[in-house]
């Protein structure tokens, strides 16, 4: 399946919260499918 977005720039000099932001953007885009794509 095909997710169509944009795409960001991100930090990872601060792992929580960029993991954070990226996993709620999969739970959002996946509809509550994926809720951790990303750990710290």
């Amino acid at each position: 399946q095909m997710y169509r977005t944009s795409v960001e720039r991100v930090s990872f000099n601060g792992t929580k919260a960029t993991a954070e932001r990226i996993n709620t953007w999969c739970e959002k885009v996946t509809r509550g499918r994926i809720t951790e794509l990303v750990t710290e």
